[in-house]
């Protein structure tokens, strides 16, 4: 049994792929439930499956494992992130593994994909492929961060629309607050309303919070892991991972299962020349230095400050990342 601790923007659907074509693993993706769904797609869309606390769901992967008679080594990945699952993990006689990556790419990948999803994809109708471009046009070196920190944000109907969505669908329908949320929801659905909103949505205000609280998360669940694990042996580099047979079997492959001829049979089977990306939010990826030299000054000052606070360059020395762009 085994789990690996990732978040978002790090090959985990790629990395659960490999490990599926081989004969004696299974590798869930992103879930904190059995059957093994989505976080956000379980329930209540599917009533009887609901989020499980980490004790519990190493828990199932166990009774896979004995329902095979141990022939199969089931595993997760993407689904706890930080060490909150690697205690229970490892007190069960299972192998605990975290990926990291290069982190500002990796923040710049997920913050690019939640801004279309959470405003652009709908509010401005703004592509996955043009955001970046967008939300440089929308600063200039002279605003700050603290002016955008300091206090609540001004208007929040927007960024919550689809949370109320959820709410009112979870609410017992014989709770009273069930027909004012529902009817909130409704009217805040309605076409017209939703846009009348928007006008008054400061689009500068959600990027800089939203960005604040991403580092503040990812930077947070990052040391949690290098501090908290034996980073020699646990510790996955993703640039080194999706490139390297040898690396992707020796520091991977090998400690999750022990049948050495299976495992040179499936990593025959592979090229790791060319990979086929899964699950991307754009087809060409950005690289750190073009991302920092084109980053507005207000969203740098949040990433350096974060990046001191949570020293994630011991991190970023460890695996040997190169941050000469940020001097």
């Amino acid at each position: 049994m085994f789990y690996i601790s990732s978040r978002g923007s790090s090959a985990n659907n790629w990395v659960a792929n490999v490990l599926n074509k081989h004969g004696k693993i299974t590798c869930f993706t992103s879930s904190r439930s059995f059957p093994p769904i989505e976080p956000n797609k379980a329930y209540p869309k599917h009533s009887w499956v609901k989020y499980m606390p980490p004790k519990k769901y190493i828990e199932s992967l166990l009774i896979c494992e004995e329902s095979c008679r141990g022939l199969l080594n089931f595993g997760s990945i993407h689904g706890y992130h930080g060490t909150v699952i690697k205690k229970d993990c490892e007190e069960n006689g299972g192998v605990f593994f975290y990926i990291t990556r290069e982190p500002l790419e990796r923040i710049h990948s997920v913050f690019i994909a939640d801004l279309w999803h959470g405003i652009y994809k709908d509010y401005k109708k703004i592509d996955n492929e043009n955001i970046f471009q967008h939300v440089i046009s929308l600063f200039d070196d002279t605003e700050v961060s603290r002016n955008y920190l300091e206090g609540n944000s001004p208007n929040d109907n927007l960024k919550f629309l689809k949370s109320f969505s959820k709410l009112y669908k979870i609410i017992p329908k014989n709770n009273l607050i069930y027909k004012n949320i529902k009817n909130l929801v409704l009217k805040m659905k309605n076409k017209n309303d939703y846009e009348n909103s928007s006008k008054s949505f400061d689009e500068k205000d959600y990027i800089i919070k939203y960005f604040d609280a991403m580092c503040r998360n990812f930077f947070e669940k990052e040391l949690d892991l290098f501090r908290n694990c034996k980073n020699e042996v646990q510790g996955l580099k993703m640039e080194e991972l999706v490139k390297s047979k040898e690396y992707f079997q020796n520091k991977l492959l090998n400690k999750i299962e022990k049948d050495e001829g299976a495992n040179n049979l499936l990593m025959s089977q592979l090229s790791f020349d060319k990979i086929d990306r899964v699950g991307v939010h754009r087809k060409n990826p950005i690289k750190a230095e073009e991302i920092w030299k084109n980053l507005p000054k207000c969203l740098k000052e949040i990433y350096l400050y974060n990046f001191k606070k949570y020293n994630i360059s011991e991190m970023c020395n460890f695996f040997d990342y190169n941050l000469s762009y940020m001097e």
